[in-house]
């Protein structure tokens, strides 16, 4: 008697623009992760269970946008329900915060106590409500992932950017790490400022094994990066009838706590800032706010400068 096999059925994703250059091995790991597969995908390469353009493949191929990628659909099986993400419920939907968004980058401006990435003490960060807006909104890449493209602390507010396709990341990340890319930030400091421009040029030192639960730096003039922080008086202001000076930084880099150490090393610690010194407040809060971003001549659509309204300022 003739045994028919019946033909193997295969999943059919096709790379988008933005999975072009990436490693085959690397693009199908998206895919098993979207689905909650845990597999070794090398063997599945070599036993032919995962094609490229119907052909066998290796893991170190290069994928091109339009490629058709076939993964065997067995190995599918069991593995939907459990890969489906829970619905969550965010404090504040995307659209309350965004200030800029394209094709190829999201500029939202964060309020004061959110994480921008994952952490223990706290159920909610921006990653979370971005990754599930480009889950439901976003392009058809199988491997590309929205993500921060620089932080602030959790208590400072303002403008930070995430990536929204691989153009944009790369544009965006080559820019900020050789500072041309321009950030200015608002904050509320104590002290008496005796000019009205002060220019902070230190070395900041992250501790390798410090006990401090507030992560603190030190600032000195000898080891560590080098931190250049331009700090301008602005005027007198009250807050919870606190009298401090509103002023504006301009860093020329971007360290650790780089304006809330410098400042609080030249005399002028952040209202609310307790681990460098401030004045408690009830809240818990310090007052910085990253107010301005500026941008050079760009391919990804930004204008000259984007803002932010600063809540203390309101």
């Amino acid at each position: 008697m003739k045994v028919t096999m019946k033909p193997m059925d295969f999943r059919n994703f096709i790379a988008a623009k933005d999975d072009s250059g990436r490693r085959l091995d690397k693009v199908v790991s998206r895919i098993f992760e979207a689905h909650g597969i845990s597999r070794g995908i090398f063997p599945l390469i070599r036993k032919g269970l995962i094609k490229v353009n119907g052909k066998k493949s290796s893991g170190e191929y290069r994928v091109s946008e339009g490629d058709s990628i076939l993964v065997a659909e067995f190995l599918f099986e069991n593995s939907e329900e459990s890969s489906k993400k829970e619905s969550k419920e965010f404090p504040f939907c995307l659209e309350e915060i965004t200030v800029f968004r394209n094709q190829h980058l999201l500029i939202v401006n964060k309020p004061s106590g959110i994480n921008v990435q994952p952490a223990k003490d706290c159920d909610f960060c921006l990653c979370d409500l971005i990754e599930d807006d480009f889950r439901k909104n976003g392009s058809k890449s199988i491997s590309f992932r929205p993500g921060p493209l620089h932080r602030i602390d959790r208590y400072t507010s303002g403008l930070v950017a995430f990536s929204q396709s691989l153009e944009g990341a790369k544009w965006f990340t080559e820019n900020i790490e050789t500072h041309a890319i321009g950030k200015e930030y608002l904050g509320i400091a104590q002290g008496e400022y005796k000019k009205e421009e002060e220019l902070y040029e230190d070395f900041i030192y992250v501790p390798e094994n410090s006990e401090n639960s507030y992560g603190t730096v030190i600032v000195g003039k000898e080891s560590g990066k080098k931190a250049v922080t331009k700090a301008q008086f602005l005027k007198k202001i009250e807050i919870q009838r606190n009298l401090c000076n509103l002023v504006s930084f301009t860093i020329e880099t971007g360290r650790k706590h780089q304006i809330r150490a410098q400042s609080a090393s030249h005399g002028h610690p952040l209202l609310g800032d307790v681990a460098y010194g401030g004045k408690q407040l009830k809240n818990k809060m310090f007052f910085l706010h990253a107010y301005k971003l500026k941008f050079p001549q760009n391919p990804v659509g930004l204008p000259e400068e984007i803002t932010a309204k600063c809540p203390f300022l309101q």
